[in-house]
């Protein structure tokens, strides 16, 4: 799992710095769809920073408050990050659905960014309510759950690389795949995260069940 979200998290970085970095210095030296790509995004671009630093300090979040040593000997600094996660990631959602009014994917990207945003907000909000409760297990399970559907968005980079370096064969344009790319890209992840809570709470009603 760690190596898994590591390399995630790296790519939401790289990707975050090279947005941030576009908007604010806009290349006339690169591909035509890239050119396009970044074009769009200038053009919103107070939003598209919004939305780019908020995505970037929940990920830089991520691993940290994933870490056991720091849950177990810095209780408070792990809360206080779950907080933090939780108020970032619910920017991060709220801002990425203020994106779809000018999408880059047409509808097929505008429902991708609409369900999987509104998951996530749903996901922070069923942790939140349940450490409320003091169900600890509930709220483990759902704040992973909104973990892997954050991580969505990095796991996308990929699939866009790949649509990119195919499409002089395909001939398909980034206003043609980049919806695919999106469902399949956050899809693929949140069922990732699904699967490793599922075999996660098995492994620990055995361990209950043993003691």
């Amino acid at each position: 799992m760690w190596t898994v979200v590591i390399i995630l998290c790296a790519i939401a970085v790289a990707v975050s710095v090279r947005r941030l970095v576009a908007v604010a210095h806009p290349s006339t030296s690169a591909p035509n769809a890239m050119l396009a790509l970044d074009a769009l995004f200038e053009s919103k671009a107070a939003l598209t920073r919004v939305h780019v630093i908020a995505g970037l300090a929940l990920v830089l979040t991520i691993p940290v408050q994933l870490s056991s040593r720091i849950r177990m000997r810095y209780r408070s600094v792990h809360r206080w990050l779950g907080r933090a996660l939780m108020i970032v990631g619910t920017g991060v959602a709220l801002s990425g659905i203020a994106m779809v009014a000018s999408p880059v994917g047409g509808p097929l990207e505008v429902t991708a960014i609409l369900f999987y945003g509104t998951a996530l907000i749903v996901s922070l909000a069923t942790a939140w309510r349940s450490i409320r409760r003091h169900d600890m297990a509930r709220h483990r399970e759902w704040m992973l759950r909104s973990i892997a559907i954050a991580l969505g968005i990095a796991t996308t980079r990929p699939v866009v690389a790949v649509f990119f370096a195919t499409s002089r064969l395909t001939h398909l344009t980034p206003s043609q795949f980049f919806g695919t790319a999106f469902w399949i890209g956050f899809t693929s992840t949140a069922l990732a995260g699904e699967w490793y809570v599922r075999r996660t709470r098995r492994i620990r009603a055995a361990v209950v069940r043993i003691r």
